[in-house]
């Protein structure tokens, strides 16, 4: 089962998603509501593995579905860093994403995708759900390095630093 969280909105590229999922043998469920449900249920229903993708709607559950999950899809158009990012490694769960915000100095580059490329980020998925054991392997330092420094309190403690640096420099 492959994962992915947002809104129904243009920026999270779910319509490229939706096209890249030709010859997956897994099924993509899409968590979240937004003003392009109709359009992407209208999408979904032309693709030839229709019963292959489940629109969701609105979920609380989401770290239990990231525990669920053999990957974890972001195809946004642009991102900062999403905390979705954070739930999906911090519960080890490998992702493909498009090139786009942090994820783009914190995943690996053989999972990054290019933006609005349907053809490229169906390679990607497909290749990290065909080799599961080099994925893991791959993501085995970034989860380490997610669990070190993207907790609660490491972000608390680095914006802490940036401040009282400023501060010193311009009291």
């Amino acid at each position: 089962m492959v994962l992915t969280v947002g809104r129904l909105e243009k920026v999270k590229g779910y319509d490229v998603l939706i096209k890249a999922w030709q010859d997956i043998e897994a099924e993509l469920w899409i968590v979240g509501d937004g003003s392009l449900k109709d359009e992407y249920m209208a999408l979904i229903e032309q693709q030839p593995h229709l019963a292959r993708i489940k629109l969701l709607g609105y979920r609380t559950d989401i770290n239990a579905l990231m525990h669920q999950a053999d990957l974890f899809v972001m195809s946004s158009h642009y991102e900062g860093c999403p905390y979705v990012m954070v739930e999906a490694l911090m519960t080890d769960t490998p992702m493909v994403s498009t090139k786009v915000g942090a994820m783009v100095d914190i995943l690996p580059e053989a999972y990054l995708a290019n933006i609005n490329d349907s053809q490229d980020l169906h390679d990607k998925i497909k290749r990290a759900l065909q080799q599961r054991e080099q994925t893991q392997q791959d993501y085995a330092p970034v989860f380490a390095w997610t669990k070190q420094q993207l907790t609660f309190d490491k972000m608390l403690d680095n914006i802490i630093a940036i401040y009282e640096q400023a501060y010193q420099q311009h009291p």
